[in-house]
């Protein structure tokens, strides 16, 4: 077999800058070694950080920001808690039904963590890495490759499927409420009939991002395909979705993109026809669900696009 034949899986190269030069300010990590999202990399903020399945509360900047969400079987809604200072990140358990162990020993009090230490809430496996290294970004190049749209960074249909069947397994068994947006760009035929294709991949990342940065913490946002986007909303009943949907409306239509075309640069704004939808007990499977919101998207198109129907 000839070099050329051979598929080696690389680091982007964007990622190598700190660790070419040695970088020691990176923040440090957990990276997920178990459970639904393995690979997924934590960077963890200064601060006192929140780690459990409560849906974080408010937009994803101030308090929200504070959380680490994970959503698996065992994992209480506050499960533990840790305080990253710039020398040192403390992990201590908040009374969780299946505790808090690290390097399998189970913590009492608390606990600072070193470069390699393993911890484990329930079956979720975590890695700290109190710097990034290469070992991370192959584990977070991996994950996105798996997880993560290229053209948008938002999560893909894969993951779409995954998060939605695992939130509407909890909401079977528990009861707490979940909802889901549906939204696509409105008349995007256009951008790209009359900009050309690059215009109109840029105006899928950029609003993608606006989305994102309208969502709280706990929102998942995911490619569904082409212009179609969904976002997942564990523990958040039809009403605050819908309120969260119209901000995320907002701030899309509140865009100003400024396109670079053949003939030269030119201003667009984008708007997007949204639907709301929240699960019921009539529901039994995850296409029940989507099917739900899509026809409020629908609903948002015929009554005349750039609303939110839920």
């Amino acid at each position: 077999m000839s070099p050329s034949e051979h598929s080696t899986l690389a680091i982007a190269k964007s990622d190598l800058a700190p660790l070419q030069h040695e970088d020691r300010s990176t923040l440090p990590c957990l990276v997920i070694h178990s459970g639904s999202e393995p690979g997924r990399r934590i960077d963890l903020e200064p601060g006192t950080l929140t780690l459990g399945r409560t849906p974080a509360v408010g937009s994803a900047t101030g308090d929200a920001a504070k959380a680490v969400h994970i959503a698996a079987p065992g994992i209480s809604r506050r499960h533990a808690e840790l305080v990253v200072t710039e020398h040192s990140v403390s992990l201590r358990d908040l009374g969780s039904a299946n505790g808090s162990r690290v390097n399998q020993k189970k913590v009492q009090g608390s606990v600072t963590l070193a470069d390699g230490d393993f911890l484990q809430f329930a079956d979720v496996v975590l890695k700290f890495h109190r710097h990034r290294t290469a070992e991370v970004m192959l584990h977070d190049r991996i994950y996105r490759l798996a997880k993560v749209d290229e053209g948008t960074g938002v999560f893909n249909r894969r993951h779409l499927q995954d998060v939605l069947a695992r939130e509407m397994r909890r909401a079977q068994d528990s009861g707490v409420p979940l909802s889901l947006i549906c939204y696509d760009l409105d008349h995007f035929k256009r951008v790209n009939d009359s900009h050309g294709h690059p215009a109109g991949d840029r105006v899928l990342k950029d609003t993608a991002q606006a989305a994102q940065q309208a969502l709280r913490n706990s929102d998942v946002l995911c490619r569904m395909g082409g212009e179609e986007f969904v976002v997942v909303m564990p523990g958040t009943a039809l009403r605050e979705a819908a309120a969260v949907a119209e901000a995320l409306r907002a701030a899309i239509a509140a865009l100003v993109l400024r396109l670079r075309t053949a003939a030269g640069t030119v201003k667009h704004q984008q708007t997007v026809s949204v639907g709301v939808a929240q699960w019921s007990a009539e529901m039994h499977h995850v296409g029940d669900l989507l099917e739900a919101a899509d026809r409020k998207l629908y609903e948002a198109k015929r009554g005349g696009r750039d609303r939110v129907c839920g």
